[in-house]
């Protein structure tokens, strides 16, 4: 169920998927900015499968196979992030086919190996750091390419930079930012076409999301925008539509209407700055709904007055 509804809110509407362009390098970059304070590019070539908000999983486009949308590389790994370096970086590696350690121009200091660690898995090891912020790489498989996982590292390192730390959620290749929830009650998550909140009021639940997403249509007026998705939902999904409501947010305005009782108790749509998002809450089961309605109600306001676009710096 929560595969179609997802499915769903990506096909319904004017959606656009158009790489952040970077404030250096390439213009056409995806770029990857954390909470915790640091950005960095995709290197070419490369994909971005799973992120949230903070560690990112990225993919070779080159080496990619399997069943259509189901594709995978053995060249895959996780890029995290770590207090401090690692004491152990330097243990148990034997039979070494890569070694190296640089300070690059931009003030990064990376250093990486590549053989086989602890007596019989082949891996690749990396770390970058800037400042106080370390980057950490780590791959999922043990039939990667050394140099192919090598040269993305040193992209990803020469690339990196010191940013604020916020509350912020950037995604890599909308071009939009939202605030994080209350961490307490909510976890998010990056697909291909939103930024998604997940709902654990009691720590298990997790049957509502917040799914927010910008449309390449410009509308003449917000009511527009609303009708666009209110009527998807009208016609596909025999959804009595509530009454149109107004709240004022930075640079525009948010329309929604509630549909209380239904799996979608919440949508609307936003206009800031001249751009147009729009938002749906998707309830999995309302038998077992554990987000109030009145809580609900205002954590999809706080993610509607946050939605924004995002220059990708």
């Amino acid at each position: 169920m929560l595969k179609n509804i997802a499915l769903g809110i990506a096909l319904f509407t004017t959606m656009w998927f158009v790489p952040v362009a970077a404030e250096t390098g390439r213009q056409d970059a995806t770029v990857i900015r954390t909470q915790y304070g640091v950005r960095y590019e995709i290197p070419a070539g490369w994909e971005w499968t799973e992120f949230d908000g903070n560690e990112v999983s990225i993919q070779h486009l080159g080496t990619k196979s399997g069943e259509k949308g189901k594709e995978s590389s053995p060249n895959k790994f996780s890029i995290g992030w770590r207090h401090s370096p690692d004491d152990g970086f330097d243990k148990g590696w034997g039979d070494l086919d890569r070694s190296g350690q640089r300070t690059l121009p931009n003030g990064v200091t990376a250093r990486w190996k590549a053989g086989k660690r602890f007596g019989y898995m082949y891996t690749f090891g990396g770390e970058a750091t800037i400042g106080s912020k370390v980057l950490s790489v780590s791959p999922f498989g043990r039939s990667l390419d050394a140099g192919i996982v090598e040269a993305a590292f040193l992209r990803v390192a020469e690339t990196l930079r010191e940013v604020p730390e916020s509350a912020v959620l950037y995604h890599p290749s909308l071009g939009i930012a939202a605030n994080r929830l209350n961490e307490k009650f909510w976890y998010n998550q990056f697909g291909g076409h939103n930024i998604a909140f997940r709902c654990w009021a009691d720590g298990i639940s997790g049957n509502t999301w917040i799914y927010t997403y910008p449309s390449s249509k410009v509308f003449p007026d917000t009511r527009k925008a609303l009708a666009d998705i209110t009527g998807h939902y009208a016609k596909n999904e025999s959804l009595k539509i509530g009454n149109v409501q107004r709240a004022d947010v930075p640079g525009g305005e948010v329309l929604w209407t509630e549909q209380p009782g239904t799996q979608s108790p919440f949508l609307a749509a936003v206009r800031r700055d001249g751009r147009y998002f729009f938002l749906s809450v998707q309830v999995v089961e309302t038998s077992k709904h554990k987000c109030r309605s009145d809580a609900l109600r205002e954590d999809f306001l706080a993610v509607a007055r946050s939605v924004r676009a995002w220059d990708g710096k």
